[in-house]
Order: structure tokens, then C-alpha cells, then sequence
């Protein structure tokens, strides 16, 4: 996986055509640049720069004028995305700016350095995915079935297509993100321990804020081991009864990671309300005022 990843090389094409940071990746990745670079998280320096960055598919938001009608002197822009990706993104994305600065390459957060970076940030969430998928499927499985079952999972999915064709896409990050969940799930309903609901609220939340489609994955506490209706009626009591202890740590984080986003940038007076649609992981952004 590492050796046709990296001989790909598919950072060398770096602000061309054949880039990384391109269609759903744009809006992903754009809160780092335009945050940590251009210091606007509202893009306003879109209009004001000489550089077309919608051309170079490098910006690409959401106009609301004409649908909020708040503003009618300014447009008002927001990245159509939840900003989960550029979470997972960030520790990376502030090694290849440092690089970038101190080397030749210019650090505008869409050069070579970027791109490479997010490969490696790709393959990092990967391993981690992998290595805990190793320790959930152990507790019910042999050593050899379980490498047979990573093997079969990663090299006859469509994972290793994106691990290295389209490294920076979401699919790997969700599924190191979804793997870890289910893992420290299993932990949870086992060990009844507080930081383990709370592993499950920041995991959670980084779920839903890549793709809110995922908030589907709560289901499996709730289901997971469940063989009847009794078990299934102690399951739900068991919720009930820890609700203002290891239940409330995890809807807390869960309220910190998805709601984050609405107080970036414009206010809610602004912009109206973000509604998540449970559609490939993009926000529809409508006037509810």
C-alpha cells in the first residue's frame, strides 16, 4: 500500500489538472488555507485577490446572496462541507506549511508540500484503522482469519483505491474513524467506563463532521451483541440509567464537534442556519431565519 501510494507521486501534479486538492477535496481542505494563510474565514479576499481560485478549483464556496438576501452590499460565502476533514487534515497541513516556508516551495496551502503531506496524512489514519480493526476482530476471531480478513478488506474494497488514487479523500479517514468507534464501543458497553463514552463523543462527532450521512454508526451500541427483544429492552434501560453520567459525557462532545462549525465565519444572524443533510457528507444551507 505504501510503495503504490507514494510511486504514484501524485503530489508532483500540484496545482495542475491531475491534483489532490480538487472537487469535494476543495471544500474539505479549504478551511486550513483560508483560516492559518489568508486569516478570512469568511473568503472575502476571493473577490479581492488577483488570483482566480475558482478556476484553480483551490476555493470554491457557496454564494447565499441570493437566497438569504441579508447582506445585499457583500456576497456572502461559506465552504459547502463540514470541516471534519480539515480537523484530521490539520496536524499535517501545519508540517507542510512549516516546510513550505522554509524551503523553495511557496506556501500558499495548495503547492507540492500540501499535497505530499496529505498523502502521508492518509496512510497515517489508514494504519490506524487497520491496527484497530486487528484488535476488534481478535476478540471474536483467530489470528489467521483475522489477517485474512484485513488482507480481503483492504485489497478487494474500493479503500485501496482510495488509500492511493484519491488518498485525500474521506473513505479512509471514515473508516479508521468508524473502526476506532466501533472498538472503543465494545470497550465501553463492557467496561461501563466514563472516558471511554467520552472517546465516543470526540470519534463521533469527527464522524458526522466528515460525512453527517455516518451519525448512522450510533446505532451500534445500541445494537451491537443484541440477539432479542429482552436484550435488546436491557440495552435501551441500561442508556436510560446512565444518561446523566457516561451518556452525558458523550452527547456533550458530540454537541462540541458538530456544532462547532455554526460560529465560524458570519454569525448565525448572517448566514441563517446550517442544516446537515444526510446527503454525501455536503451541508444545504438555507434561509430559516
Amino acid at each position: 500500500m505504501i510503495w503504490t501510494t507514494l510511486n504514484l507521486k501524485k503530489w508532483k501534479h500540484a496545482e495542475t489538472e491531475a491534483k489532490i486538492i480538487t472537487w469535494d477535496v476543495t471544500s474539505y481542505y479549504g478551511y486550513l488555507p483560508a483560516t492559518f494563510i489568508h486569516h478570512d474565514i469568511s473568503l472575502g479576499f476571493i473577490d479581492t485577490d488577483s488570483v482566480n481560485y475558482a478556476a484553480k478549483h483551490q476555493f470554491w464556496p457557496e454564494r447565499l446572496n441570493s437566497e438569504l438576501e441579508i447582506d445585499p452590499k457583500g456576497e456572502i460565502k461559506v465552504l459547502k462541507t463540514t470541516m471534519g476533514m480539515s480537523i484530521m487534515y490539520a496536524p499535517f497541513f501545519f508540517i507542510a506549511h512549516g516546510f513550505a516556508n522554509l524551503s523553495k516551495y511557496n506556501p500558499n496551502g495548495f503547492s507540492q508540500p500540501y499535497e505530499f503531506f496529505l498523502i502521508v496524512s492518509c496512510l497515517f489514519y489508514l494504519f490506524i484503522g487497520l491496527f484497530y480493526l486487528r484488535k476488534l476482530l481478535l476478540f471474536s476471531f483467530s489470528e489467521w482469519a483475522t489477517s485474512l480478513t484485513m488482507v480481503t478488506i483492504l485489497a478487494g474494497t474500493n479503500l485501496y483505491y482510495y488509500a492511493s488514487a484519491e488518498p485525500a479523500m474521506s473513505h479512509a479517514f471514515s473508516f479508521s474513524l468508524i473502526t476506532c468507534f466501533i472498538y472503543q464501543s465494545m470497550l465501553w458497553l463492557s467496561e461501563k467506563k466514563i472516558k471511554r463514552a467520552i472517546y465516543l463523543g470526540l470519534l463521533g462527532g469527527l464522524i458526522v463532521l466528515i460525512r453527517p450521512v455516518n451519525i448512522l454508526i450510533f446505532l451500534f451500541p445500541l445494537f451491537y451483541n443484541v440477539a432479542n427483544a429482552k436484550q435488546f429492552i436491557d440495552r435501551i434501560n441500561y442508556f436510560i440509567k446512565q444518561m446523566e453520567t457516561h451518556n452525558y459525557y458523550c452527547i456533550s462532545w458530540v454537541f462540541l464537534c458538530c456544532f462547532h462549525n455554526l460560529f465560524i465565519g458570519k454569525s448565525l444572524q448572517e448566514v441563517g442556519f446550517l442544516i446537515l443533510t444526510l446527503a454525501n457528507g455536503f451541508i444545504s444551507v438555507t434561509n430559516t431565519l
